[in-house]
Parts: structure tokens; C-alpha cells; sequence
């Protein structure tokens, strides 16, 4: 054969590539639990991977992987202390809140919605009911000990911290197992998946920032009291759109 002629295992998919495929699957099968928690921690690794590469410079790849994962369960911890404590604070307006849009959906008159649109009240009662329980199970479960998911949120950390600090190496071992053909796939894919997930969590976290700001003169001008409830209220509903 000559220099210039491909081998005959060129673009062929190799036995081990099966395997690997076939090792990834059970592996995801059988993590299943916590897979939310694994694909959300290396998607924010992805996106921390520029830092983790400038504190690399002054420090042990493994020490900046976990001054950033500290770094980002601190302020889990932060978000989640301020959180409670402008909940807990204005239990009242979370009362009458939440008696509001109960009261709405309960006592919705019989007929129709506007446009034309036939709902009555039994119809659009068993739309939202089980939404509003759905949401006040979760919130009751995140603000419980005992029903706290600590080992997703454990998983998560461990992801992150782990994809920090070898997850860089393990995509280029992965690629230079892949065929010949897939390669210029993933490398193209790459790029557009870090700005995606860069839009996602650096550019939504901003655009919260920035609702949150804006809130506050918006309430106080127009004569709200607990002026940094709803603006947290409203920074929390555009960082989870189905809140909002």
C-alpha cells in the first residue's frame, strides 16, 4: 500500500467505539437519577472553563477547578440565603398572593373566555390546579431538610468540579477515538455549543441582574411597599421563565 492510499480502517467506526458507546449508555442508564444534576454541572463547567484556564497559570489545575466550584456553591448558598429571607420576610404578600390566584382560579365564572374561547370554571380549575400544587410541593420540598435533593445537588458540584478539572482532556481523548468523519462534526459542533451554553448562563444571569435593577425604581415610583420583594420576584420569574 502506498503512502498517499487511506488505510482500509479509515472511516470505519472501530470495535472500540462500540464499546465506548455501548459503556456510555449503561452508564447513563444506571445514573439516570442524577443525570439532570451531571449534564447541568458540565454545561456550567463548560461555560467557567476561560477562568479555570487563567487561575491554572497561578495555581494546580485541581485547586482552580475547586476555588471555582467553591466559588459557585458560595454563592448557591448566597442566592439561597437571600432567597428565604425575602420570602419568610413578606409571608403576608406571599399570602395574599397566592390567595389571589387561587381565589381567581376557583372562582372563575361559568361561561366563556374571551375570543370566543369555551372554558368554564370546572374546565380552567382543572388546568391550573394541578400547576399551583405542583409549584407549592416544590417549594415546600426545596425549603424542607428532609426532602432537600442533597445528593442531585451533591452530583452537581461534583460534576462541575470534576469537569473542570479533566473535562478538557477527556473531550480530546474521546475525539481522537472518534472516526476520521465525526471529528470535523465535533469540531464544528464545539464552538457553537459553548456560545449557546455561554448565552444561556452568562447573558441570562445578566439580563436577571438587569430586571432586578430596573425593578426597584419601577416599584418605588409607582408606590409599591416591599419594594425589594417584587423586584426579587421579578428577577426570580425572569430567571425561571415559567414562573414568569
Amino acid at each position: 500500500m502506498s503512502e498517499g492510499e487511506p488505510s482500509p480502517a479509515a472511516g470505519r467506526v472501530q470495535p472500540r467505539t462500540f464499546l465506548a458507546i455501548a459503556a456510555g449508555l449503561i452508564a447513563t442508564a444506571l445514573l439516570w437519577r442524577w443525570m439532570g444534576g451531571v449534564i447541568l454541572g458540565v454545561s456550567l463547567a463548560v461555560v467557567a472553563l476561560p477562568l479555570q484556564k487563567r487561575l491554572s497559570r497561578a495555581v494546580p489545575a485541581p485547586a482552580a477547578a475547586l476555588v471555582i466550584t467553591l466559588g459557585l456553591l458560595a454563592m448557591a448558598a448566597l442566592a439561597a440565603l437571600l432567597s428565604l429571607t425575602f420570602i419568610m420576610g413578606n409571608t403576608g404578600v406571599v399570602g395574599n398572593i397566592w390567595a389571589t390566584i387561587t381565589g381567581w382560579v376557583e372562582g372563575f365564572g361559568n361561561g366563556s373566555l374571551p375570543y370566543g374561547i369555551p372554558l368554564d370554571q370546572d374546565q380552567i380549575a382543572a388546568i391550573f390546579s394541578p400547576i399551583l400544587s405542583s409549584f407549592s410541593q416544590s417549594w415546600k420540598a426545596l425549603l424542607s431538610p428532609a426532602t432537600f435533593p442533597w445528593s442531585e445537588t451533591a452530583v452537581f458540584f461534583l460534576a462541575v468540579a470534576v469537569s473542570l478539572w479533566k473535562g478538557e482532556s477527556l473531550y480530546h481523548l474521546v475525539l481522537q477515538r472518534m472516526p476520521e468523519e465525526w471529528r470535523g462534526w465535533a469540531g464544528q459542533l464545539s464552538p457553537v455549543a459553548a456560545d449557546t451554553l455561554y448565552a444561556i448562563f452568562v447573558v441570562h444571569g445578566l439580563m436577571v441582574a438587569v430586571t432586578f435593577a430596573i425593578s426597584l425604581p419601577f416599584f418605588y415610583i409607582l408606590g409599591y411597599g416591599h419594594v425589594l420583594f417584587f423586584s426579587f420576584a421579578t428577577a426570580l420569574c425572569e430567571l425561571v421563565p415559567v414562573l414568569g
